[in-house]
């Protein structure tokens, strides 16, 4: 696509000659908050101390179970399958616009102002909801107030207002995946407003795609999660390559989740034990949020031998690239680990894994977290072990196929953009000048 008409002065293009752009990202973590650490006073780090203590002796003396996330977890916004997907959005939009000089501004979900509106319209090419649970439904189907709070702002906005592999969550209540909930006449009237309104809705997976249908909105297109082609740096993790290297993920982040750990932990420890016993192999446990390194130490306290990788979100697909096969909960640990290739076994907790792991084409290695067992977990784990070649191919091919629906969705962002420059060209305000709080790498 020819960008050089984007600007007619000379001040919107950079010192090599590149036609400048700017893309504005609404995201579950602006740049500006990753990995903040949780500021508390002295106090709160004594009660948290107490609480800790506390929590292991009930743990290893009387095995009861009483850890909360939030009293293990260094920082906030820490989520690194959020941070990947952002990410990976960025290199794709900077991949379609090669011949571009790419800027990226940023807000965060449900915290759109008149303000932030008002400098999209005067500067931005398109506005890009970048993937994510966008759409999160609780167990008592009560939609998050973010996407609500956020849409009289979208239809404010004149630029193309775009939405790039975003999906529904939906804590599942019980083994069925299927998003079962009660749309209000309110919802079902915001959700087809914003239908109206959106230029472009790619959603990553079926389950969303379905659910917009079924409400009867007209524009949703289904791709895939953008982490699915997170660049990969690799040889992060190294292993033997005579040792089986078993990649390991569990979630525990908010009480839905923590509840379901602490209902399953038992089995997990037993089957991985079971695991280490049939199989010369070695255990990675890799950290997806904070919280989880209290999960490793528990593992580690049940006398599971593991390597915790804790690596930066942009190093996420390469680390997973050393092991053979995973067991995961988070589901960008399962997208990061099927970027890299390696095929995963998942404990489905929300209705988004199913349906990312229907997508890719391994329903059979997805388990619903309230009908897993020890004995389907070694069975599949162990079909997983035998036939982890072929899965990597087959993975290989899918993960082409759904390459060629996210070249598609880029062509038409490409093509929206285009539209947009020709009605800014000629804009007296260079596209790259931001106001410093909005400004992101």
């Amino acid at each position: 696509m020819e960008l050089a008409s984007l600007m007619k002065h000379p001040e919107h293009a950079n010192k090599v000659g590149k036609p400048s752009l700017l893309i504005h990202l609404h995201v579950a973590i602006p740049s500006i908050k990753e990995n903040r650490l949780v500021a508390i006073s002295a106090l709160a780090r004594a009660k948290i101390a107490l609480h800790r203590l506390l929590d292991w002796s009930a743990w290893l003396v009387l095995g009861k179970f009483q850890f909360k996330g939030y009293n293990y977890a260094r920082r906030e916004y820490s989520n690194r399958g959020d941070i990947a997907i952002k990410l990976a959005i960025k290199e794709l939009l900077r991949a379609q616009f090669a011949e571009a000089d790419v800027t990226f501004t940023e807000s965060e979900w449900g915290n759109l102002s008149d303000l932030t509106v008002r400098e999209i319209n005067a500067q931005a090419a398109l506005f890009v909801v970048a993937g994510g649970g966008y759409w999160v439904f609780d167990r008592a189907k009560r939609m998050s107030p973010s996407f609500l709070a956020d849409l009289p702002y979208f239809e404010q906005i004149t630029c193309p207002v775009t939405v790039l592999g975003s999906g529904v969550n939906f804590n599942m209540p019980k083994s069925d995946s299927v998003i079962d909930v009660d749309i209000e006449p309110e919802l079902r009237s915001a959700l087809l407003r914003f239908d109206r309104r959106v230029d472009l809705l790619a959603v990553r997976c079926r389950s969303t795609f379905e659910f917009f249908n079924a409400i009867g909105m007209q524009k949703a297109r289904l791709v895939c999660d953008p982490a699915v082609f997170k660049a990969i740096t690799p040889d992060l993790v190294p292993t033997q390559h005579d040792v089986l290297a078993i990649g390991i993920n569990l979630a525990f982040h908010g009480k839905f989740v923590e509840r379901l750990f602490e209902q399953n932990i038992a089995l997990y420890i037993a089957f991985l034990k079971t695991i280490a016993q049939q199989f010369k192999s070695e255990f990675y446990y890799f950290i997806h949020s904070d919280e989880e390194f209290l999960v490793a130490q528990i593992l580690k306290a049940a006398g599971i031998k593991l390597t915790v990788v804790d690596v930066p979100a942009n190093d996420l697909a390469g680390a997973y690239c050393q092991v053979d096969v995973l067991l995961c909960q988070m589901m960008h640990s399962n997208i990061l680990s099927f970027c890299a290739g390696v095929p995963a076994l998942n404990i489905a907790y929300d209705s988004k894994n199913i349906g990312f792991n229907d997508l890719i084409g391994m329903q059979e290695f997805c388990i619903s977290a309230y009908a897993v067992t020890q004995e389907n977990l070694i069975e599949k784990m162990t079909k997983l072990i035998q036939q982890r070649v072929a899965l990597k191919a087959q993975l290989a091919a899918r993960k082409a196929e759904l390459d060629l629906a996210m070249q598609a969705i880029l062509r038409d962002l490409g093509e929206l953009a285009h539209q947009r420059a020709r009605g800014l060209a000629d804009h007296s305000q260079p596209l790259t000048q931001l106001t410093p709080y909005q400004k992101a790498s």
